[in-house]
């Protein structure tokens, strides 16, 4: 299975980027690309984004592995 190469940061559409998580523009989205691991220290940016207002339209979206 070949993967193929990420696309190049200035020709990615961001609108339509959004709508693969189902986030529309004025929804927040709080990326964090990178490895997974107790190192990063990823359990308070988790813990701090289930503590947004319930009325708050938010998507947490991580990306890589580890």
């Amino acid at each position: 299975m070949s993967e193929e190469p990420a696309p190049d940061a200035a020709t990615v559409d961001v609108q339509e980027l959004r709508a693969t998580w189902d986030a529309d523009p004025d929804d927040f989205v709080l990326m964090y690309a990178g490895n997974h691991g107790q190192a990063q220290h990823l359990e308070p940016v988790v813990e701090t984004f289930a503590g947004l207002p319930d009325d708050a339209v938010s998507h947490l979206v991580l990306v890589g592995d580890g």
